[in-house]
């Protein structure tokens, strides 16, 4: 069965769902959404008569919309859609998931493909408009699976994670949001697969909890907001493991280009070119009159498209050929602590250009941080004619030695400043057009084909680290290692790819 499920849809236009089911084929079975923000598909219902007709309201400042896009998006899968309204939500949203195969889970629980379906509206605690007692949903999932014949495979759509599994949140201070009785369900059930949200850093990851896989679906917002939604696409068999991919709207749209923001891609739009692919197609200068834009940058966007639709890198147009690099580099990578909680490097991980081994330093402790930064000066130290790699755009990793060297090792800081250093992120970019949307080093690197162990799972981790220090919940060392360690071995990738890159476009 292919599952697209997704959460949170707070800042996304609901078009981007229909772009990303554009890119899914073959086409889901089934769409499960995982709740809030349920207003954005649908306003309230105004009669029960055959008109049909929604008011939009809107009670948390969203804007409502006056078509039940649930109705409509489930025209686009073999099965139908089914959801579960979230703890931002008013309770009234519940009669917006209805309609021609569209189901509320929390209210019926569905046998779908072979697999009991059942659903948990809202979230513990006090915070939003819906919530329960823990009591109330171990009971309620009881009583759903009880629907269903005993050994038939569970799927639960939860607005909330099950407690302890990605369910760390920020937002109202450190602490872990999840559910204690979906956790409690899912230890003694037969449940493969929670889709839920609610945690917007744990959006967009999986984790494996017992037998169980947990899909955070939820969407980011606030400081770690993505402007372009994206879903996950499950295929799921009772026979086999999972397999799962996140397709985002961003990679298909014209807004996907480098310096083509929303008014240049509105213009493009109104001219009938709204996708990627359709750039290709169009002559340069009548793409530049239509988006108001140079010549030269309309060449850029088609230069763009190529390197996307390729999956490769491709030499910017009109720069000169890419400068020599130092023959002796050390790529490093960082980890720190959540944006606004304070400094410290608690993780290093270093590679030379010569090496095929990463060195990593591990502080478990503040204490710790002194040392680790020691032991990372003493390798750089080995290597004095080498040139100090980052990947950031900023130099963050650079001047966040730096400053903490200041604090804590002074003598070290003044030889650190001393030493030649490149931010790979801005020597790329201002020669190649990467092979992805954007240069987020996940991104990029998945596009080329060699994906993370981990995905894009950095703020949960410094989450995860902070929790550490703050109440002794110990974090997943080895996810952190690997996780910093894919980001090391990314960067001398990245110049691999770039040079071979370059030699095929050369010989073409």
């Amino acid at each position: 069965m292919r599952i697209v499920a997704f959460s949170d849809w707070r800042i996304q236009p609901i078009q981007d769902v229909d772009w990303a089911l554009d890119a899914i084929d073959p086409r889901p079975d089934v769409l499960l959404y995982a709740g809030d923000d349920v207003v954005r598909f649908g306003g309230r219902q105004l009669s029960d008569d055959a008109s049909g007709s929604w008011r939009p309201t809107a009670p948390i400042g969203l804007e409502a919309s006056t078509t039940n896009h649930f109705v409509r998006l489930a025209k686009r899968t073999r099965l139908g859609l089914g959801a579960v309204i979230g703890n931002d939500c008013a309770p009234a949203d519940r009669g917006i998931i209805a309609g021609s195969r569209v189901w509320n889970l929390h209210d019926k629980p569905k046998l779908i493909g072979g697999f009991g379906v059942i659903g948990l509206e809202g979230s513990p605690g006090s915070i939003g408009f819906v919530t329960y007692r823990e009591e109330d949903a171990s009971q309620h999932l009881r009583a759903s699976a009880a629907h269903f014949r005993r050994g038939t495979p569970l799927i639960v759509v939860s607005h909330a994670p099950p407690r302890g599994c990605l369910d760390l949140a920020l937002r109202f201070g450190l602490s872990r949001i999840g559910s204690v009785a979906l956790r409690d369900f899912v230890q003694r059930n037969d449940v493969q697969l929670v889709i839920c949200g609610h945690c917007h850093i744990g959006g967009g990851q999986t984790e494996r909890f017992g037998r169980c896989l947990v899909v955070n679906a939820a969407n980011h917002d606030g400081r770690w907001q993505e402007t372009e939604g994206r879903v996950a696409v499950i295929d799921l068999s009772p026979d086999a493991a999972p397999k799962i991919e996140w397709v985002a709207a961003k990679e298909l749209k014209t807004t996907a280009l480098h310096g083509c923001g929303a008014k240049r891609a509105n213009r493009l739009a109104e001219a009938g070119i709204t996708r990627r692919n359709q750039v290709l197609d169009a002559e340069p200068g009548k793409l530049a009159g239509i988006a108001n834009v140079s010549l030269s940058m309309a060449v850029r966007w088609q230069v763009h498209a190529r390197a996307i639709e390729d999956r490769r890198f491709l030499p910017v147009p009109d720069v000169a050929e890419a400068d020599e690099l130092p023959t002796e580099l050390l790529f490093y990578d960082i980890e720190t602590l959540p944006w606004g909680q304070g400094e410290q490097v608690w993780l290093i991980g270093l590679q030379h250009s010569n090496q095929k081994r990463v060195v990593q330093f591990l502080a478990k402790s503040e204490a710790e941080e002194r040392s680790i930064l020691e032991r990372f000066m003493t390798v750089v130290e080995g290597h004095p004619l080498a040139t100090l790699v980052c990947y950031s755009g900023t130099d963050f990793d650079h001047n966040y030695i730096s400053r903490r060297l200041r604090v804590l090792a002074p003598r070290l800081a003044r030889k650190f400043e001393r030493r030649s250093t490149m931010d790979l992120l801005t020597h790329l970019r201002r020669r190649v057009m990467p092979p992805s949307a954007g240069w987020n080093l996940k991104s990029v690197t998945h596009a080329l084909g060699v994906p993370g162990r981990h995905g894009a799972v950095g703020l949960p981790l410094a989450c995860a680290y902070l929790e550490w220090l703050r109440n002794g919940v110990k974090p997943n060392w080895r996810m952190a290692r690997e996780y910093n360690e894919d980001d090391v071995r990314a960067m001398p990738l990245l110049l691999e790819r770039v040079r071979n890159d370059r030699l095929v476009d050369h010989s073409g």
